[in-house]
């Protein structure tokens, strides 16, 4: 049996999670904003109205994910795997993503991979 984890109305700022699994999580209306997540499985986990600026996620397994009406201004995210994720009326502002499997992302409805691919067409400099 697998244990429901949901986070509901915290203030968890500046928290670190490392070596954990948080598969399947729930976080609704949270401020995780400064947070660290180190080698943390967020598999399937479900955001909303969470303030993630200037997180640093790296590591990770975000594979169908869903953000929704977050904050992810400032965010870092590298070694990830974010295959399937979602997301949807956030703020992306100055977000960087290196080194991540982004077969399948959608933002704001668009599939990322065939955007990269097609600007890859027009100008293979990039």
């Amino acid at each position: 049996m697998t244990e429901q984890r949901k986070f509901e109305h915290q203030n968890l700022q500046t928290a670190t999670f490392e070596d954990c699994s948080l598969a399947g999580a729930t976080f609704n209306d949270v401020d995780l904003s400064g947070a660290t997540f180190a080698n943390v499985n967020l598999r399937d986990a479900r955001w909303a109205n969470v303030n993630l600026a200037g997180v640093a996620i790296g590591h990770q397994n975000l594979l169908a994910a869903r953000f929704e009406d977050c904050s992810l201004a400032g965010a870092t995210f590298s070694d990830v795997d974010l295959s399937g994720a979602t997301f949807a009326n956030v703020n992306l502002a100055g977000v960087s993503i290196d080194d991540a499997n982004i077969e399948g992302l959608t933002i704001f409805g668009y599939d990322i991979q065939a955007l990269i691919r097609a600007q890859l067409e027009r100008d293979p400099s990039v």
